[in-house]
């Protein structure tokens, strides 16, 4: 008798412990605020990897800071190439014009991140390394800010001796 009453007690909590079904929407919106909270509460992971090459500069450990801003220069470029293709696949015209800025947006901050490896690795003292950087940022912003700059930091070292003709402009 006390091992039924005891088996009666145990599915009754168990069964109260169960919450009740709730329809997908509310299913679905919750999964969405809580995806929400998680990326305010971090940086994206190439954003990340940019305070990171940051903090390791500060600290003066410098190859492993332009090893970290070069990952996340890839990592930016792997985000950026999905936006592009996403771009040319949806047949709306808004979305396509949407994952288009998205993908600029990308590429400035892909940019930005090649820039601070070009300065890190400057500051190690490695041209080798420091100008195909600026290079890869002044073809893809030839005539805008990080571009330009990159252009004068090309000059600065000495690589390019005088300007750029217009027609030699990619």
């Amino acid at each position: 008798m006390r091992l039924a009453i005891a088996f009666l007690i145990a599915a009754s909590s168990h069964a109260a412990a169960k919450p009740a079904p709730q329809p997908p929407a509310v299913v679905a919106a919750k999964k969405q605020a809580d995806a929400a909270a998680k990326t305010s509460l971090r940086p994206a992971y190439p954003e990340a990897l940019i305070a990171y090459a940051k903090a390791l500069r500060a600290a003066n450990q410098l190859k492993p800071a332009y090893d970290t801003a070069q990952q996340a220069a890839a990592s930016f470029d792997a985000q950026l190439e999905m936006h592009r293709e996403l771009s040319e696949a949806v047949t709306d015209a808004n979305r396509g014009r949407a994952e288009r800025a998205a993908a600029r947006e990308l590429g400035q901050q892909r940019d930005a991140a090649r820039f601070l490896a070009g300065q890190i690795a400057e500051q190690m003292g490695d041209e080798n390394l420091a100008i195909p950087a600026y290079l890869l940022v002044v073809r893809s912003q030839p005539d805008e800010g990080l571009g330009l700059e990159a252009l004068a930091a090309l000059k600065a070292l000495g690589w390019l001796r005088s300007p750029v003709p217009a027609s030699a402009k990619p």
